[in-house]
């Protein structure tokens, strides 16, 4: 959660954070088993250049399922590309189906001190806590906020299980705001 918090929250502050996009693993669904190969790195999308994982994300959200999507990939040394169609997630959006192992270089160092965290629960915290360190301003205005919820590379926050105890720690701690995804 720390790298995600951090990848998610210097990207929302603007600042690039280049990543070699190498595919992981790809389903047995998905129209690009036959172009992919586990091991491919993916440096463009539709002829555009991808230097971070946001690219690659923006680059799929152009796209409906069904939609064909061009990639370049580095495998073996050489330049390749290929091309397959999208399929479609549950909630409608369009997917290559293929699981992505993202390596990031990071510009900045973050340190983030977790000693009795456990678990994904904290990014939305970790990542608005780098923000706010990165802001020249004091975001909180004295407020005592807490949250939890776990968060992706791309920004996005995923609800999370035992919020009543979490609300209940922050409440007894003197939060005065608490932070969640509502789903």
């Amino acid at each position: 959660s720390q790298e995600a918090a951090t990848v998610s929250a210097l990207e929302a502050s603007g600042v690039v954070v280049p990543a070699t996009l190498k595919v992981a693993s790809i389903l047995d669904t998905s129209n690009a088993k036959k172009s992919l190969e586990v091991g491919d790195v993916i440096t463009a999308a539709d002829g555009k250049p991808l230097v971070s994982y946001s690219d690659l994300t923006r680059a799929l959200q152009g796209h409906k399922p069904g939609d064909s999507l061009s990639l370049t990939v580095e495998r073996g040394g050489q330049s390749v590309d290929v091309t397959f169609d999208l399929i479609a997630a549950e909630d409608g959006r369009a997917l290559m189906g293929v699981s992505i192992d993202p390596t990031f270089d990071l510009p900045v160092q973050v340190k983030v001190d977790i000693n009795n965290v456990g678990g994904p629960s904290a990014g939305l915290m970790f990542a608005l806590a780098i923000m706010d360190k990165l802001s020249p301003q004091d975001e909180l205005n004295g407020a005592k906020v807490a949250g939890t919820g776990e968060i992706y590379v791309d920004g996005t926050v995923y609800p999370i299980g035992g919020i009543q105890y979490k609300l209940n720690g922050a409440r007894a701690a003197g939060a005065t705001y608490f932070l969640a995804d509502r789903k």
